[in-house]
């Protein structure tokens, strides 16, 4: 099995994987799969070694056995990995085939590897996970190396934690020089970006920072769920949900642009890690959430070109940019994969709805439920409140024009 490698180890529930082993065994008429390897990176403050937990295996869509093309491997790790709640990351790739097949593949995924860690730049290096018929079970890092594989208990350790946030930010358009609607976009994501690094949250009545030590389960657990509310805290430039007034607007040189109302956020972590992690899991959801919006956002701006306000806006140059633009950006909706088994831990899922998608609630539903089983090549997704409903400002004032969420 070559060399291996000392300072990662991979934890699995052992029944988990035998159940999908069993599931794939069973489809005689499968040469192979290849897919993600979805899970939970333990924290390592001394950076000594790194531990992931396997949650989910997500077959790769469009490929047939173990014929897949490396980019779109990769490309579907990028579009799973941005619909994860935080805590949750894409941490490899996984083939289903003979032995012999396997080693004949180790160079293509080592590759895939390698181009999962450039785009999504994870924490800790991705791994591969072999698996045959005989249910022998074998990970291996991005050079191959052999990667301890250990059985441990998952279902009662993992702990879904929910939250709401309020954004705070003032984007600035300004109407000279080469500013544009599109850049300020990306600025104002850096500035919330910020912000979210002195975030903490209060959980009950525990206050936790960075930090805090003591486990996750002293906080309480029920029901797969932290016992207690979460609140999250950040630097405010301004109260969440308040404008600038007409009189420091027309101070400013151009239009001054107000985010407002919260955006729901969910999270995973390990029941016997420190409290800490359940900031870093809010706190990696919000960023992911954040960063989705405005990609969706600007991709639609781009694919409807002719008839998209942010757009023409920029054709008409600076006088366009004066002119008030209302932003919708894409509203959230959460799904969660139902425990079909005993093994499975019942993972939420998220899609975006564009704001080119007619019809009410049921419709969003539906569209969001179709997009994420392609995505998954799952069934059986239902939809998950994650709480506390998004929501936009409810105060329409004549300045605010910029409003996060698509009505």
């Amino acid at each position: 099995d070559g060399e291996a490698d000392m300072k990662h180890t991979v934890l699995s529930s052992e029944d988990f994987l035998d159940q999908r082993v069993n599931v794939l065994r069973r489809n005689t008429a499968l040469k192979g799969q290849v897919g993600l390897l979805v899970g939970l990176r333990l924290p390592n403050a001394k950076a000594e070694r790194h531990k992931d937990i396997i949650l989910d295996l997500v077959p790769t869509p469009e490929t047939d056995g173990t014929d897949f093309e490396t980019a779109w491997a990769v490309e579907h790790g990028e579009q799973v990995d941005a619909s994860l709640a935080g805590g949750i990351e894409v941490i490899g790739f996984y083939l289903y085939c003979p032995d012999d097949q396997f080693k004949k593949l180790q160079t293509k995924v080592a590759t895939v590897l390698k181009r999962l860690n450039t785009a999504l730049k994870p924490s800790a290096p991705p791994v591969a996970l072999h698996l045959d018929a005989r249910a022998k079970k074998t990970c291996k890092s991005m050079d191959m190396k052999t990667i301890e594989l250990k059985s441990t208990k998952v279902q009662n350790n993992l702990v879904r934690v929910q939250s709401v946030y309020s954004l705070s930010a003032f984007p600035h358009v300004s109407s000279g020089g080469q500013s544009t609607l599109m850049k300020e976009l990306g600025k104002w994501r850096e500035r919330e970006s910020a912000r979210l690094k002195g975030m903490a949250i209060k959980v009950g009545s525990t206050f936790v920072d960075a930090t805090s030590s003591e486990p996750v389960i002293d906080l309480g657990v029920k029901g797969g769920q932290l016992a207690g509310d979460v609140a999250i805290f950040t630097p405010f430039a301004k109260a969440a949900g308040n404008s600038r007034s007409a009189a420091e607007a027309s101070s400013v040189h151009g239009r001054v642009v107000c985010s407002s109302g919260s955006v729901a956020c969910v999270g995973y972590v390990h029941a016997r890690e420190p409290v800490s992690t359940v900031l870093e899991a809010l706190r990696m959801d919000l960023k992911r959430s954040v960063k989705a919006r405005l990609d969706q956002y600007v991709d639609e701006a781009m694919e409807f070109a002719d008839e998209h306000p942010l757009m023409l806006a920029q054709k008409d140059g600076a006088d366009g940019l004066e002119t008030p633009i209302a932003i919708y950006l894409p509203s959230r909706r959460i799904f969660v994969k139902e425990a079909g088994e005993a093994s499975d831990f019942g993972l939420c899922y998220t899609h975006y709805m564009p704001s080119s998608v007619e019809g009410g609630e049921e419709e969003a539903i539906e569209e969001g439920k179709a997009h994420l089983e392609e995505l998954l090549s799952a069934k059986g997704l239902v939809p998950f409140s994650a709480g506390a409903q998004e929501r936009e400002n409810e105060e329409e004032e004549e300045e605010c024009f910029w409003s996060p969420l698509e009505r």
